[in-house]
């Protein structure tokens, strides 16, 4: 008797551990769900829908404090231009002590990839980058050591974030790229990682962006595999 509900506790912790484990695999921590940086700093120049900006722009400070996106709006005098030189110097500020890296890719997830009738993935979004893109770069990653950041703001299809995924990192490991998965759920931590890359390979979208005019500017390299020829 003792070992059957022995047996059925440790099938239960099974369980929650898996469920547990497939809800955070790709969707980010739940105090970061819409913490969207890139358009934190776009909004400010974006006139368009300009209520909605603003109201949401206006609840960082409560719904994200102490955020690099909190601290950029603080600081932001101007609050009328996107003011890159202030946001490089709070990257600065915060990741003195973050180990550099070799490669760091960025993949966007989330609500920008869908699948078709076969369950085959869409690419409809411009922010997505490839499988078909990522194999361009292949040769290039060889024997150098690969970082993968990944993450969504929002809590939306994680079975196909999963797939995506899966289908990149069978690609890597078909080729014998060695990486390591970083999946903090805190796009404030990975974003300071991936600003701490001699090579940065580009995604889609504005926190991509971000992290690509950062590098730039502090003489790394950036790859787009959307667009650059290898």
């Amino acid at each position: 008797m003792i070992y059957i509900k022995f047996s059925i506790l440790i099938i239960l912790i099974i369980i929650l551990i898996k469920k547990k484990s497939v809800e955070l695999f790709n969707v980010n921590d739940k105090n970061w769900l819409g913490y969207r940086l890139g358009d934190i700093i776009k909004y400010w120049n974006n006139l368009k829908y300009q209520k909605g900006n603003f109201e949401y722009i206006n609840s960082i400070k409560y719904k994200y404090p102490n955020s690099i996106g909190d601290i950029y709006l603080k600081k932001n005098i101007s609050k009328k231009k996107n003011n890159f030189d202030l946001l490089f110097k709070i990257i600065d500020d915060k990741n003195k002590n973050i180990k550099k890296k070799e490669i760091s890719i960025h993949l966007r997830i989330g609500d920008v990839l869908n699948l078709d009738k076969n369950k085959n993935l869409i690419y409809s979004s411009k922010y997505v980058t490839k499988v078909t893109d990522i194999e361009k770069i292949i040769p290039f990653l060889k024997n150098k050591k690969v970082n993968i950041f990944y993450g969504s703001h929002y809590n939306l299809k994680k079975d196909i974030s999963e797939k995506y995924l899966n289908e990149i990192m069978s690609l890597l490991n078909k080729n014998d790229i060695k990486f390591i998965e970083n999946n903090s759920g805190n796009p404030d931590s990975d974003l300071l990682n991936m600003c701490n890359s001699n090579i940065f390979i580009q995604s889609g979208g504005g926190f991509s962006n971000i992290i690509a005019k950062y590098i730039r500017s502090r003489g790394g390299k950036v790859i787009n595999p959307k667009k650059d020829i290898i």
